[in-house]
């Protein structure tokens, strides 16, 4: 038997200028029999964009009909769908890119009794047969610009066969039980017209969706004229005046002393249509509450005066029926206005629970885009929002749950995208001992676990515990020379001869207190080096001479206390200020731009390290677990990541031969430099 569709589309939303998307439903008639069925939704954060995506939509769909203009056997839909992709490819070289990664869409067509479907993006397809519905939703994860559309399913329709074919925010308004309820009655328009009336009830006026339905019936059964759905939406009517209108009378009377009460006309009602009526009229109540209120304060006055028991007593049946008919409505309004206050604050909730995820999922599309397009700048701006929508998010359902889970997993991988982890293997060196300080020298790396120094030497990779020597406890130490470095032992700066072990008469005057010092790097073209004062909020340079260093010279008075949460420095001609949070740059004294965005924020960060002839800077982040390493203009290029990183201490790079060594724990590691 032959088949013949009868379909129901259903459009709501803001106006265009102001909606968030942009949406496009089509089902029409093709050669051959053929009926094709179009559903697209194109994200956009600019309204004026939508003249772009008309021009994409109105491209897939000239190009599914030149499919159809000679044949429609079983290759015709699968040619269908690769000049679909060319078209769209063809858009994205032009420059026309709004779309890419941002386009939710359905491509249907049936033959005869074959129903064939691509889709992409997040889309709502099924097929509703016998009262269950089956997915038939195709999307690849992450579609390629030139193969939007990578798959597509093919399968026989039966007589009275459902296709329910939407963007994906459907079922965020109406649950899928109920509309396989509405669905199963029978009356196709009306059922069609029963989901518009839940829809425009439920869904937030400023999102945008689209629904085709599709039933399957025998030809010939289905009306030649347009039939308008909203027609179909039924409202209670109450063919006769019941309980709840007598009470409504008695209460007028209340409120109004001396006012008789007309008898109202009885028509014979069937007890379970008191039911019905009762809550119909309990809605027309509550769109006159003012009024309301107005009638029982005003009644409540003569109550007082004149309902008391023996009052009541001399009612006759008829007033005690209204008298007590007006109780129980006094309670059903109380009630009913209660439970209509609650869902209306938990629809509410719901609806900017819906709108925050979908918000979040639009602008990681659009994060996924602008890299797709190596505009790191704007993707990060998108991580952000999304971000901020998703942190916000609490009270949620089952089901808003696990949606917000799928999109935080999006989320989390833009950002390893923009962080660019690359997960390092660490080379053990040798133990060394417990210290919080790496000290680098050109032969060796060594700590100091109280006074006692143990040591890897280089050249035999060998480590050694007599190898060095120093009197007192190095805090930080910087080679200066050949065999000597500057050591500061928490009061003074002291030239230290590593090789004979000897250190020069300390230097005191100027030099912060072990609290208060942060950093020390020499600077070659000068030969000073250099040390951040926290209580001062300055920058010192001291001169190195031969066995001695000179007074220190203020270099830098730091701007807005940023030195209070200084963790380190470096130096390259500019200095680099390490803090809690971020790295502050200054040049020639001031405060130079240099904004790093780090998505996942400083926690516990240990040291940074350039110099003159270094490309990048290298910053330690223990608490993360990881080394970043920023260009210079403050942009990231890689993030390092290692199961070895359990306990970062110290590191150490030597950019040249693309290596690091880092102090974690006690242990001495070495990775390469991706």
């Amino acid at each position: 038997m032959e088949l013949e569709s009868q379909v129901a589309k259903i459009q709501l939303g803001p106006e265009k200028h102001e909606a968030a998307s942009f949406v496009y439903l089509s089902a029409e008639k093709l050669p051959f029999g053929a009926e094709s069925f179009l559903v697209a939704e194109i994200l956009e954060p600019d309204s004026a964009l939508g003249n772009s995506s008309g021009q994409v939509v109105s491209g897939m769909q000239t190009a599914l009909k030149t499919a159809f203009k000679k044949n429609a056997d079983e290759e015709t839909f699968e040619n269908a769908v690769a000049l679909v992709n060319a078209e769209l490819g063809k858009q994205a070289t032009l420059g026309q890119t709004n779309w890419v990664n941002k386009i939710n869409c359905i491509l249907g067509v049936r033959t005869g009794k074959v129903f064939n479907i691509a889709t992409t993006g997040k889309t709502t397809a099924f097929l509703m047969r016998d009262g269950e519905l089956t997915d038939l939703n195709c999307s690849s994860p992450k579609p390629h610009p030139l193969r939007t559309f990578e798959n597509f399913a093919s399968g026989k329709l039966q007589l009275n066969d459902i296709l329910i074919l939407s963007t994906p925010q459907l079922f965020n308004h109406i649950s899928v039980d109920k509309i396989k309820t509405i669905l199963s009655q029978g009356n196709f328009l009306k059922s069609a017209g029963q989901i518009i009336e839940i829809l425009k009830a439920n869904a937030s006026p400023e999102i945008s969706f689209g629904t085709i339905l599709v039933l399957e019936s025998k030809p010939g059964e289905l009306p030649e004229e347009e039939i308008n759905l909203e027609e179909y939406i039924e409202a209670a009517k109450p063919s006769a005046p019941g309980v709840l209108d007598k009470a409504w009378q008695f209460l007028q009377a209340l409120a109004v002393p001396g006012k008789k009460i007309t008898k109202p006309p009885y028509n014979k009602t069937q007890f379970r249509d008191y039911f019905g009526m009762f809550f119909s009229r309990l809605k027309g109540l509550g769109d006159n509450g003012k009024t309301l209120l107005r009638v029982i304060s005003k009644g409540a006055e003569f109550g007082k005066s004149n309902l008391a028991p023996s009052q009541i007593k001399k009612f006759s049946s008829e007033k005690k029926f209204f008298f007590f008919s007006l109780l129980v409505l006094l309670f059903a309004v109380i009630f009913s206005t209660s439970v209509a206050v609650y869902k209306k604050n938990k629809r509410e909730a719901e609806t900017k629970i819906l709108a925050a995820i979908e918000n979040a999922g639009k602008n990681i599309s659009d994060a996924d885009a602008a890299l797709l397009y190596n505009d790191e700048l704007s993707a990060k701006e998108y991580y952000l929002k999304a971000e901020e929508l998703l942190s916000g998010l609490k009270g949620l359902s089952a089901s808003q749950e696990a949606r917000a889970s799928e999109i935080k997993k999006e989320n989390e991988a833009i950002k390893s995208r923009l962080e660019k982890t690359s997960v390092v293997k660490a080379e053990n060196l040798g133990t060394l001992a417990a210290g919080n300080a790496l000290i680098s020298l050109p032969e060796y790396f060594a700590v100091q676990a109280q006074t006692h120094i143990v040591s890897l030497e280089k050249s035999t990779n060998t480590v050694r515990d007599d190898a060095l020597k120093f009197e007192g406890k190095i805090e930080l130490a910087e080679t200066v020379a050949k065999n000597k470095a500057v050591a500061y032992d928490g009061a003074a700066l002291k030239i230290w001869d590593y090789s004979s072990g000897t250190g020069g008469e300390g230097l005191i005057s100027g030099v912060p207190q072990k609290e208060n010092a942060v950093g020390l790097k020499l600077y070659p073209t000068n030969q000073r080096v250099y040390m951040l004062d926290k209580s001062k909020n300055e920058i010192l340079s001291f001169a190195v001479l031969q066995n001695s260093l000179a007074r220190p010279q203020v270099s830098v008075n730091l701007k807005n206390d940023e030195g209070k949460s200084a963790r380190d420095l470096a130096i390259d001609g500019s200095i680099y200020i390490l803090t809690n949070e971020t790295v502050k740059k200054y040049h020639l004294g001031s405060r130079a731009e240099f904004k790093p965005v780090f998505l996942t924020p400083l926690n516990n960060p240990k040291k940074i390290q350039t110099e003159i002839n270094f490309s990048n800077i290298y910053v330690l982040d223990s608490g993360n677990k990881r080394i970043i390493i920023l260009k210079k203009d403050g942009s990231i290029l890689k993030t390092l990541i290692s199961e070895d990183f359990t306990d970062l201490m110290d590191f150490e790079v030597d950019e040249k031969n693309k290596v690091i060594y880092v102090l974690n724990g006690s242990s001495l590691l070495k990775i390469a430099i991706p």
